[in-house]
């Protein structure tokens, strides 16, 4: 089996917790502070925590990041805002849901599932 190494660096990992994550905590670090530096923290994006997990949003950020390390400060700025997009677009279906269910529930009295 081969050992594990950082995604960033290529130092071996020995710590569980780093060999799961790929990368250790020097690199995870110095990764963190980029994100700051380019705005691409859920705050920056003013992206609410419930919908950071959403796929299109996490695609978008994800892209965001590649673009980053890659040095491509026009993919970035453009990812980062698709995914503000993507996030707002999401918060908004959740509120049309939340407000069709209550809707039904106490104007017409029936019940309704979440949809699947």
């Amino acid at each position: 089996m081969k050992p594990a190494t950082c995604k960033i660096c290529r130092r071996k990992l020995t710590h569980p917790e780093s060999i799961a994550k790929g990368v250790g905590p020097e690199c995870a670090q110095k990764f963190a502070g980029m994100l700051c530096d380019a705005g691409l923290t859920l705050e920056a994006l003013n992206i609410p925590e419930q919908f950071s997990n959403h796929p299109t949003v996490a695609k978008h950020l994800h892209t965001a990041t590649q673009a980053m390390l890659a040095g491509n400060k026009a993919d970035v700025e453009r990812f980062k805002a698709a995914a503000s997009l993507a996030a707002q677009r999401a918060e908004r279906e959740a509120l049309a849901e939340t407000a069709w269910r209550e809707e039904g529930q106490y104007v017409y009295g029936w019940p309704v599932q979440a949809a699947a």
